[in-house]
């Protein structure tokens, strides 16, 4: 027994040698600031992963946004740059993504100025553990995040569901230990556990990750490609969700039963709770590199089931999930102090559901495009929560042009019924109502510029002009 176990945890020679590597890389970018102290239904992990390969040799690599619904960052391209071997376990890879926006009319300028700016780049280095021969179905990884923002552009427009996702919560510049963690499947990929410091946002209520369609014909990316943050947190999980750029410490299970051909999950995920406090005592806890489970707690549950229909095998996906926050859940009301009325809860809960069809796949001179629509919602009887219900829909077609088979053109709307309750105080009006039009267009090589109108004829902030109008331009690479 002794011996085998010993047997499994010695590395390869290659792996010996590419580990210092990555590393030291690793490490060196970390030590240059200070730093501040999965589950795919229906299809196997590797199965998505040799897939999206395939797909990524032929249309080039999909970006995802920060706030999204990627786990593994970047196409590895650093790695091999700094010689790892394109068959190694060790993987070495980013994205960077940066944005200006003008606030062209209405909204709240008068406070938050009509220019404003932010970037965000995350480091990934991450092992199979499998392929080094060390764990049969493992795999660990760290990611490191410089996050800045110049002006509060999301609050320059009025919105409180966020019209641009790469600008989130404060502070606004900082450098942290983003997610790290361990994930293993068992029972040829029935079960798999995520144990760690965790993206919340990649688990549950995902609208934009890849349905692990079966048809390697059709294109691969993300369902949408909407700057505005409802596809990648949904509303109701404003102020409440771990996530960009407040990731935290918790553990996924998600079970995919042969029984029911691995295309229905089962996925229940368990956080620190405490930066869904409220403005009283919440923890920007993307600024810790541990976390704490005795405390304030996030339960979420999701169960889903992807299908294909017709001849092209177009995928599908309908989702449920529940969410609980546990702890003393405060509003600005209690913020200030001297109000005895103030809304104050020990829990919150809620519900929401999503639903993702490919409508059309076609090819424009040998590359393949499609059509995706998606639809989500969400309701909470909270009377803290920022957001009581919301509804959102958006529809995306890529590569549509000959010789642009990698652009893509999205449109969305969403809605949301805002908690304007003077018990709470959050200043907001009862409802908003944004729209996005957004094209994603190839530069050269791995860079990808996205121009961005954003329209909000009711705005959700109080004091914010009607008939918001940003224009954002976003660049976006990844290596």
């Amino acid at each position: 027994m002794h011996s085998q176990v010993a047997t499994r945890v010695r590395l390869s020679r290659k792996t010996a040698r590419d580990l210092p590597k990555a590393v030291t890389l690793f490490l060196s970018w970390l030590g240059a600031t200070a730093v501040g102290v999965t589950s795919t239904a229906g299809t196997s992990e590797a199965q998505v992963i040799r897939q999206s390969h395939d797909q990524t040799k032929a249309q080039g690599p999909h970006l995802f946004s920060p706030a999204g619904d990627s786990l593994r960052r970047g196409s590895g391209e650093l790695g091999r740059a700094l010689g790892l071997h394109e068959d190694s376990p060790l993987t070495l890879g980013g994205e960077w993504f940066g944005n200006g926006s003008t606030q062209m009319s209405g909204g709240w300028a008068g406070a938050y100025g009509r220019q404003s700016f932010g970037q965000a780049g995350i480091i990934d280095l991450r092992m199979n553990l499998e392929k080094a021969k060390v764990m049969k179905g493992a795999e660990i990884w760290i990611q490191g995040l410089q996050y800045n923002v110049l002006n509060n552009g999301n609050n320059a427009a009025g919105s409180v569901q966020q019209i641009n996702n790469v600008i989130s919560a404060p502070p606004f510049t900082r450098t942290e230990l983003y997610t790290y963690g361990w994930k293993q499947t068992f029972w040829d990929g029935q079960v798999q556990v995520s144990l760690g410091k965790l993206f919340a946002g990649y688990y549950f209520g995902a609208v934009s990750r890849p349905i692990p369609d079966q048809n390697p014909e059709i294109a691969s990316g993300p369902n949408t490609n909407l700057l505005f943050l409802p596809p990648y947190s949904q509303p109701t999980f404003v102020g409440r969700e771990p996530g960009y750029p407040d990731s935290t410490l918790g553990g996924v299970i998600t079970v995919q039963p042969k029984l029911l051909n691995k295309r229905t999950y089962f996925t229940i995920g368990v956080f620190d709770g405490r930066t869904g406090l409220g403005p009283v005592g919440s923890v920007a806890t993307g600024l810790q590199a541990g976390g704490n489970l005795m405390g304030p707690l996030l339960t979420m549950a999701e169960a889903g089931s992807v299908w294909s229909v017709g001849q092209q095998r177009l995928p599908g996906q309908l989702a449920i999930g529940l969410w609980n926050q546990s702890g003393r859940l405060t509003t600005p009301c209690a913020a200030q102090g001297g109000k005895d009325n103030c809304a104050i809860e020990d829990r919150a809960t809620g519900g929401y559901a999503y639903a993702i069809q490919t409508l059309s796949a076609f090819k424009r001179q040998g590359n393949p495009g499609k059509v995706v629509a998606f639809l989500q919602g969400g309701a909470t009887p909270s009377n803290t929560n920022m957001v009581k219900s919301s509804l959102t829909a958006g529809v995306e077609i890529v590569g549509p042009f000959n010789g642009r088979a990698k652009d893509s053109y999205g449109l969305g709307i969403s809605w949301a019924n805002l908690n304007n309750s003077t018990e709470a105080a959050w200043g907001f009006n009862k409802n908003e109502l944004m729209l996005q039009l957004t094209g994603r267009l190839h530069v050269w090589r791995n860079i990808y510029a996205q121009p961005v109108i954003s329209w909000l004829p009711k705005v959700g902030f109080e004091q914010a002009k009607e008939n918001s109008t940003t224009f954002t331009l976003q660049l976006s690479t990844s290596f």
